[in-house]
């Protein structure tokens, strides 16, 4: 009988399956022999918006990760990923050895603060089958007020038409 064979040196999108017969000679066809790595890491809830995981900053469940392959920022359906469990951590394997830009999916509504391009260039080679890379992100804080200005009072009082009133909030301060 053939034994069937995959080819794992080859980029995912580019493998080919071939079958040999005894005593058939096949050539053109190259291997290698790889440990395959693997991505971990986790995803935590960072409140205080430092990039740096607190001991009281919790994780954040049901996110994905995602290896970019393509490079077009967007996950594919043949991109390999993972989702972070109830602890915050997520784990992409069975990977070869490599680079690979990881991406976070930021769900609306959230911004990522470490790092703040919600992507990590992680290498695995023959001497570093796993790689870490965790991510940070957090949800805005509402705006407070920090000044008005003229003091609404006194903007009565002098028949003054407009208040101004500066807001700021930890994510992106200034005047709204």
């Amino acid at each position: 009988g053939a034994a069937s064979f995959l080819d794992q040196s080859r980029p995912y999108e580019e493998a080919y399956v071939f079958d040999v017969a005894a005593g058939q000679t096949l050539t053109g066809r190259d291997f290698a022999q790889a440990r395959l790595g693997e991505l971990v890491g986790v995803v935590y809830h960072d409140e205080d918006l430092n990039g740096t995981r607190g001991l009281t900053e919790g994780p954040i469940d049901g996110w994905t990760i995602y290896l970019d392959l393509n490079g077009d920022g967007a996950r594919q359906f043949s991109e390999p990923s993972g989702t972070t469990g109830a602890d915050g951590r997520y784990r992409i394997g069975d990977l070869l050895p490599g680079s690979y830009t990881a991406r976070l999916v930021v769900p609306a509504g959230w911004s990522a603060t470490t790092p703040l391009s919600a992507t990590a260039t992680v290498t695995l080679n023959s001497t570093v089958q796993r790689a870490t890379a965790d991510f940070g992100a957090a949800q805005p804080l509402p705006p407070r007020i920090v000044s008005v200005s003229p003091v609404p009072d006194a903007a009565i009082d002098s028949g003054v038409s407009e208040i101004r009133v500066r807001f700021t909030s930890a994510m992106d301060s200034g005047t709204l």
